[in-house]
């Protein structure tokens, strides 16, 4: 009986302490207000989409632990491709180009296959952490790198390196045909590392052959490579000089011929047509020899200089000389004379009849000059053009472009 009167009293004050329990509220703590600024994540740059696989500066930075440079004893082949990209003018007999030279070899050291999915090649910044061809230009007068140099290297290993040289060579050069004449110029390579191995140029590019695009033009019928050496044949472009000079000269002594044809009376247009053309013609022929190189011998355009000078000169002087003529037979006719003065009779002198009668006029030497040189001018130097035509424009233009 006394341990069913216990039982009932621990039952009885568990279920009140449980309902106690269930009535009390439970405090909830307060929640402060967090400012976004507070719990924004900083900003990070998205790195370049490469598939699964590193990106540049990791790949190099593990190329570059493990490469060791090549053993003296193995021999790497390498191609060689070069691109003439542009022959600079000069007035001198050497040959001023811009070359890009673009090297590929295969080192099986910077293979990096299974780093990446992507096929685009990673870019080193400089050459001095890995091998390269040491590939010089022995008969290079001068030369120096234009702009930046780019290497690559693949996932297969293959190595792509490109640079641009500006370089002065000799050439083969005459200038008795100037400006229509053509240059020979040779580039020759060679390499200082013996584990370099190439045979060849595989491939050369040269510039547009545009005419007027240059001072000079690329042959590429008469450009050869073989082995170590470019022969490239240039010849220079005529156009500029056409219609700068030869044209405005030709044009000069044309038109001083128009003097030559206008009447005999009509002196002072005769002379300052001359005279102009003369004038015109001098100063040009002097603008253009600055610039022209000095040879110990005559060149075509020198030939060309004295022919359209004396030409002109020949008219301004043969139109001097008429027009002097034609002032010397303007005379005033003679007046008569007082002989007395005092018995105010004039005493004119008359001339007689008979030399009133007419009289065939005397043919000067002046005016027979002056038809010999409508005649004889123009065919004298459309005999000297066509001489100069078939001696320096044609063996120039069968150099075919």
């Amino acid at each position: 009986m006394l341990s069913h009167t216990i039982t009932t009293t621990l039952l009885y004050f568990t279920f009140i302490t449980s309902s106690f329990a269930a009535e009390t509220p439970t405090p909830t703590p307060s929640k402060k207000p967090v400012s976004k600024s507070s719990t924004s994540l900083p900003p990070t740059t998205a790195s370049p989409d490469y598939g699964n696989g590193w990106t540049d500066k990791q790949i190099i930075e593990a190329l570059l632990k493990r490469y060791r440079f090549p053993d003296p004893s193995v021999n790497i082949s390498v191609s060689v491709l070069l691109e003439v990209e542009e022959i600079l003018p000069s007035i001198d007999d050497k040959c001023h180009l811009i070359v890009g030279i673009t090297q590929k070899w295969l080192e099986y050291s910077l293979e990096f296959k299974g780093l990446r999915d992507s096929l685009n090649p990673v870019r080193f910044r400089t050459l001095n952490y890995i091998w390269h061809p040491a590939l010089i230009i022995d008969n290079a007068i001068s030369q120096h790198i234009v702009g930046k140099d780019s290497l690559k290297v693949y996932a297969s290993g293959l190595v792509e390196y490109n640079h641009r040289l500006k370089i002065v060579v000799p050439s083969e050069h005459n200038l008795k045909a100037f400006p229509f004449e053509s240059r020979n110029c040779t580039i020759r390579f060679s390499n200082d590392d013996s584990r370099a191995v190439w045979g060849r140029l595989l491939r050369v590019t040269l510039p547009s052959t545009i005419e007027g695009a240059s001072d000079w033009t690329a042959v590429p019928s008469e450009t050869a490579s073989n082995y170590h050496n470019l022969r490239l044949r240039l010849r220079r472009s005529i156009t500029p000089w056409l219609y700068t000079y030869f044209l405005p000269t030709l044009a000069f002594v044309i038109a001083s011929w128009v003097a030559v044809w206008m009447n005999s009376k009509a002196t002072i247009a005769r002379t300052a047509v001359s005279g102009v053309c003369f004038i015109a013609t001098l100063l040009l022929v002097l603008h253009r020899t600055s610039s022209t190189p000095t040879t110990a011998y005559l060149k075509a355009i020198d030939y060309w200089n004295i022919a359209v000078c004396g030409f002109t000169f020949i008219s301004f002087l043969q139109a001097t000389l008429v027009a002097s003529q034609a002032s010397l037979g303007r005379r005033n006719p003679r007046t008569g004379k007082y002989i007395d003065d005092d018995e105010k009779s004039p005493w004119i002198t008359e001339t007689p009849y008979y030399s009133q009668l007419p009289t065939p006029s005397n043919i000067s030497i002046i005016r027979i000059c002056d038809w010999i040189c409508r005649l004889a001018a123009p065919i004298c130097f459309a005999i000297f053009v066509g001489l100069f035509v078939f001696f320096f424009v044609l063996p120039y233009g069968n150099v075919s472009a």
